[in-house]
């Protein structure tokens, strides 16, 4: 316990020292609830405005009755919190916190020119390999397929506490040689772009980045409808890909099985999806980020 509170305290005499050598006009959280709550303590008598960004499902994350109440206090002494969806911003609506907008991620991703003529047989996904993920639910849905489609593979890039024991389930199965696991790499929008179909499966998040820049990037996608509602904020199931409830493998072999079976809709909806760039440029989200600073 001594050693907890040592770190404690040894965190916040940190982020003070840092902040006093900054002097800055604003105090943006991007990190987890518990940075967050050390900010929002060291922040307590300042001069400058503390704003905090939800990231996730805040029904879910993070796990634990007391540090979901330091969080909700946390966020009542900010001078502004920003939502990634509106789903997430109310379930706040209790806090009656009055400083409060929506500000989606930015689409961050360089589109080659270069247009992709033929789509190689692989299903892609890319992620923290974490149970929030639920790459099992992906796997099992993909091993579904029916015969015809044995020479697809699936392939994962990504890292994560999961990955052994994901890996192990896969090898379980004797499926190592259709699913494929690259580990992280850097140019990821490269080696995906040519995919059949990218698959989202995760249980909750707070706007999925791999979703939204595999729409930027013209992919076919399919998505679980999870809270906190950020999928449905980005996609119009059947318009710029497809949304299949959350932990149902058999709507989601379904969803792969449509688009690989209905190649003229899959790259409908992949051209439809590139639309996300004109809403979700980085400019764009920049401009609101400092129109509700300056409203502080």
């Amino acid at each position: 316990m001594l050693t907890g509170m040592r770190g404690i305290f040894l965190k916040l005499s940190y982020l003070k020292n840092e902040i006093k050598k900054i002097e800055p006009d604003y105090v943006i959280s991007l990190a987890t609830p518990k940075t967050s709550i050390l900010l929002s303590i060291v922040s307590f008598v300042r001069d400058y405005k503390l704003v905090i960004s939800e990231r996730n499902d805040p029904a879910q994350y993070p796990k634990g009755l007391l540090i979901r109440k330091l969080r909700n206090i946390a966020y009542r002494m900010a001078d502004g919190i920003v939502f990634q969806t509106h789903d997430a911003k109310d379930y706040f609506n209790k806090l009656a916190i009055k400083n409060a907008v929506v500000i989606p991620n930015p689409v961050s991703v360089i589109v080659p020119e270069e247009i992709v003529k033929v789509r190689k047989k692989k299903i892609v996904n890319f992620c923290r390999i974490e149970p929030q993920k639920n790459i099992r639910m992906l796997i099992d849905a993909f091993l579904n397929l029916p015969s015809k489609y044995k020479d697809y593979s699936l392939e994962i890039y990504g890292i994560g506490d999961q990955l052994d024991e994901i890996k192990k389930y896969v090898s379980e199965k004797g499926e190592t040689e259709r699913v494929i696991f690259h580990g992280f790499v850097n140019n990821i929008h490269e080696k995906i772009i040519d995919a059949s179909v990218f698959v989202s499966s995760s249980d909750y998040e707070g706007i999925s980045n791999s979703m939204i820049e595999a729409l930027a990037l013209g992919l076919p996608v399919i998505c679980t409808d999870c809270p906190i509602g950020g999928a449905r904020m980005m996609i119009t199931s059947g318009e710029n890909g497809l949304l299949v409830p959350v932990k149902d493998v058999i709507s989601m072999t379904k969803a792969i099985e449509y688009m690989l079976n209905n190649k003229e809709a899959a790259e409908r909806m992949g051209e439809n999806a590139k639309k996300i760039m004109n809403e979700y440029s980085p400019d764009s989200i920049s401009l609101k980020w400092i129109s509700f600073m300056r409203g502080l």
